[in-house]
């Protein structure tokens, strides 16, 4: 083959519409303008070259530009040099039209105009994608992308970023994925944050900025080569933290401790066991109430609630939890500097905590504050 084509004004909209899956919906697709450029096939069917010269299209309330090469573009191990150029592209917009993306109808208007420069390279399996930079103006503020990534997916891989955000409203930010409880004031801002590494470990530095009324300065390593992904991090924190703010609204309506527990950790526990702890309801034991008998242990199948009266050790379950969760990631997280902590009715001040997670069995070496006013 050695076919070159001009393209102009070509509207391919319809084509983009009428693929199936649909990879773009149909109102999506209105929004694709024209496209012009230059198009060259060259080579064998089986090593084939496809070439782009100022490919452009207008769609979306901005400019999409492709130019480079795509060498032996039926192999999967095809070689790749595009360089990209999205300008004042509506990335909420351009999000929604592809179902694939799964983007919700909050974040996608929570997304606005984009400006994407970079370039994509690869020799075989090794992908190389550079953002220079890539600017998002998101929930009233900007977040920016710069640096390289290669071959991600590999233990060869390797990062070089620097990320960036000044949203005013976290809560704005965080209602894009869920319905936090209430309202909370401040802004999520950090600047030039730096994750630098390869497929064995990544570091995280100058991680300092503001997150909602909290000051956060952070730094640490995302370990990569060991049994499991592992996280270490040092967390100094200004000011106050009222965990019910940051919790799910529906989950807020209930006194109980479980909803906060299960949106933490989903898989710890049986759903049929979610009777078993009701913590904050718990009543007292009656003064008159005969003390429990001991009994050998048999498997206790579950059954219905006990009445509101029962003795305490009456409504745990015996069922075993399940830890699976735990054993997914491995972590070492050191706390300090929290000067208030307010969970439902409960507060705790000046408090500092280092947690270890090995092998799915959580150690808390060290916790302390300021509880109850001791």
């Amino acid at each position: 083959f050695d076919l070159s084509a001009d393209i102009q004004n070509f509207n391919i909209g319809p084509l983009m519409a009428a693929l199936p899956g649909p990879v773009m919906t149909a109102q999506g697709a209105k929004q694709l303008g024209p496209m012009t450029g230059k198009l060259a096939i060259k080579g064998a069917l089986d090593n084939l070259t496809l070439g782009m010269q100022n490919l452009a299209m207008r769609g979306f309330g901005g400019t999409m530009a492709l130019n480079g090469g795509i060498t032996d573009a039926a192999d999967p191990t095809r070689k790749l040099d595009l360089t990209f150029d999205f300008d004042k592209v509506e990335l909420g917009q351009m999000m929604a039209a592809f179902p694939a993306a799964g983007a919700s109808p909050a974040l996608a208007q929570g997304l606005k105009t984009a400006t994407i420069k970079g370039q994509v390279k690869s020799a075989g399996a090794s992908p190389s994608l550079t953002l220079n930079p890539a600017t998002v103006q998101a929930f009233g503020g900007t977040i920016a992308v710069s640096g390289t990534v290669t071959d991600a997916s590999s233990p060869a891989a390797k990062y070089d970023l620097v990320a960036s955000a000044n949203v005013p409203s976290l809560y704005q930010l965080l209602s894009a994925f869920y319905r936090p409880a209430m309202q909370m004031a401040g802004p999520l801002a950090f600047n030039n944050v730096k994750l630098v590494g390869d497929g064995k470990r990544v570091q995280i530095t100058n991680l300092v900025g503001t997150a909602g009324p909290m000051g956060i300065s952070a730094q640490g390593f995302f370990a990569l080569d060991g049994k499991r992904p592992k996280i270490d991090m040092e967390i100094k924190t200004s000011g106050d933290l009222f965990i019910d703010a940051f919790m799910p609204a529906d989950a807020q309506k209930r006194t109980d401790i479980m909803p906060y527990w299960r949106m933490l950790f989903p898989d710890l526990l049986p759903a049929a066991d979610e009777r078993g702890i009701q913590l904050a309801q718990a009543q007292p034991k009656p003064a008159a109430a005969p003390a429990p008998q001991a009994a050998p242990y048999q498997p206790v199948q579950i059954a219905a609630p006990p009445p509101a009266n029962a003795p305490i050790d009456a409504r745990w379950s015996r069922v075993p939890f399940n830890v699976d969760a735990l054993k997914a990631y491995d972590a070492n997280l050191r706390l300090s500097g929290v000067q208030s902590v307010r969970f439902q009715k409960y507060s705790f001040g000046n408090l500092t905590a280092q947690v270890s997670l090995t092998d799915g069995v959580a150690t808390i070496s060290q916790i302390k504050g300021q509880t109850f006013g001791g």
